[in-house]
Formats: structure tokens, C-alpha cells, sequence
């Protein structure tokens, strides 16, 4: 398997562990089965919503089991809103027959600054909480007036990713999307996306985000979480300048409009280990390259499971 590993002994010098004896320490007392009533949960722990011009509440659900939807039930919610800016309702009421009911989530849209992630956490009250599912749900809202995601370019946006850092490798084909802010045409956000199951040509994937301020000359890539590794957990990837700050690592992430060539200055790493540092690349080759060719998919990168 192409997969790279280095240890980093400076950060792993930051970590300390402990040992001890759950043999001797450890003791186990079952807790009761969660009883009725107290069954309502959310069917995830955060919820992201992007909206535009105009739009002022967005819904999520809080959800019981089947075998409690014969009686009307009233749900009391907690929230914790650092912004003051949005208005969630203190009870729900799940009506008889259902299982679900929506939580409206207020504000006034002009009010919310562009491009600005707000945070808000959702709770159910204890009275209500199933103690064996999800209690609370952190909702994420960004005012974000953009274009639809595009292909890149006329040819699909299809090209090389080569990877060199924590893989090894060139995977073909990766698909390039774009979009653009209304607010500013200079503005861009883009996805990296590569099959999950080349037999299947709708199977794009995002690997990879980034951004650009200036038309897509320099690129910005955030923190992101890129693989989930039985061995190491989440390991991330960003750009250096990201990792670490350093002005000496800025701008060095570019896109070539001669050339096609997307170059990225990043780093992968998890809370222990540093598996890579230096430069990747994608090169938009579009039709150039025959797609039909079973040999494409040979140049598949082995991904951890």
C-alpha cells in the first residue's frame, strides 16, 4: 500500500501518556433502559446551513421512537447562542401520530454579516434527552450569497491529482468544481472530488476544499479532516501557511492559467504524527486524456481503510 508515514518527534514530545491497571480500577454498573418519555433526539450532532438573500429561519427535527407516537408530546430545547442574533422556540410539540416535529430557527438575514460561519447549540432538556442517542446538535449558519458549483472549466473540470505526501501516486479522473461570490467576482470556492467506484460515474467525492481572494491566482486550503485511519484516527490536511502561521508559506499554494496546473503547498498530520509535508499537484488535461481506457484506473491511489 502507497501510504507514507513520519513520526514527529516534536509533537509527539507535546503528548504524554499514562498508563493503569482497569483490571483493578475499573468497575461496570449497567444503567437503567432509558425510560418512556425520555426517548427524543436529534438525528445529528451538527447540521451546516448556507443562506442567501431574503431567507431568515431554517428548520431541523427533533425525532422519538415509533413505539411512542401515539400521544402528543411536548419537548423542551436549551440553547446557548453566543451572537443573540437568532430566535429558537423554548418547546416543540411532536403531535399525536408523528414522530418528528421541526425546530424553526429565526433571525433576520440582513443582519448576518457575509461569508461569517454563526454558532448556536441545540439541546434537549434532560426531561427529554434519550441518554443512548444524540441530546444536542451544534447548528452552523453562514450567510453566503454564491453560484451554483460548476465544472471548472468547458471540459469538466477533469484532470491529475498527483499525490506525493501521504500518498503516493497519481489518481485520475478528479473533477474540479468552482464557484463564485455575487458579492465578489475575485472570490472563489472550490472542490476537489475523485469516484468512489469508478464503475459508477456519478460517484464524486469531495477530497479536498479550498478558496481563493484574488480570482484564483493564490490559493487558500483550510484545515480539513481528509481520511478516517483505523491505525491514526482522523488525519487532516491544510496548507503550511494554515499549519503554521508562517509568513514564509504564504502564497505558495498558485494556479498556472497557461499551464492548467493547480499547485498546493500542504501538510497532513493528526494530533501525533506529521505523515507529509511539501507540494501536490492538479493538472487539468479535460478530453486530452482518453477516459475510456480501463489503464486510467490503474493509476488509482490505495486508499487506508
Amino acid at each position: 500500500m502507497k501510504y507514507i508515514s513520519y513520526i514527529s518527534a516534536a509533537l509527539l514530545a507535546l503528548v504524554s501518556f499514562s498508563a493503569c491497571d482497569t483490571k483493578d480500577d475499573y468497575s461496570y454498573t449497567p444503567s437503567d433502559p432509558t425510560v418512556a418519555g425520555r426517548r427524543v433526539y436529534f438525528a445529528q450532532s451538527s447540521e451546516s446551513f448556507e443562506v442567501k438573500d431574503g431567507v431568515n429561519s431554517v428548520e431541523i427535527s427533533v425525532y422519538r421512537p415509533e413505539s411512542e407516537k401515539a400521544a402528543e408530546q411536548r419537548v423542551e430545547l436549551e440553547t446557548t447562542d453566543s451572537s443573540g442574533l437568532f430566535s429558537v422556540p423554548a418547546s416543540v410539540v411532536i403531535p399525536a401520530g408523528q414522530i418528528s416535529a421541526p425546530v424553526e430557527i429565526t433571525f433576520d438575514g440582513d443582519a448576518l454579516a457575509d461569508d461569517k460561519p454563526y454558532k448556536l447549540d441545540i439541546a434537549i432538556s434532560e426531561l427529554y434527552a434519550n441518554d443512548y442517542a444524540i441530546s444536542s446538535t451544534a447548528v452552523t449558519i453562514t450567510r453566503s450569497n454564491w453560484s451554483a458549483w460548476e465544472p471548472f472549466n468547458k471540459d469538466g473540470g477533469i484532470g491529475v491529482y498527483s499525490f506525493s505526501l501521504l500518498y503516493q501516486g497519481d489518481e485520475y479522473p478528479v473533477q474540479l468544481l468552482c464557484r463564485t461570490s455575487s458579492a465578489d467576482q475575485n472570490s472563489k470556492q472550490y472542490q476537489l472530488q475523485w469516484l468512489n467506484d469508478y464503475d459508477d460515474p456519478d460517484s464524486w467525492s469531495t477530497f479536498l476544499t479550498f478558496t481563493s481572494a484574488n480570482g484564483g491566482k493564490t490559493l487558500e486550503i483550510p484545515e480539513q479532516p481528509f481520511l478516517e485511519d483505523e491505525d491514526y484516527g482522523t488525519i487532516y490536511v491544510s496548507s503550511i501557511f494554515a499549519f503554521t502561521g508562517n509568513d514564509a508559506y504564504k502564497g505558495l499554494s498558485t494556479y498556472n492559467e497557461e499551464t492548467g496546473l493547480f499547485t498546493f503547498n500542504l501538510i497532513y498530520y493528526n494530533a501525533e504524527y506529521l505523515f507529509g509535508n511539501g507540494n501536490e499537484t492538479f493538472l487539468l488535461v479535460g478530453s486530452a486524456t482518453p477516459q475510456a481506457e480501463p489503464a486510467a484506473h490503474a493509476l488509482r491511489v490505495p486508499r487506508v481503510k
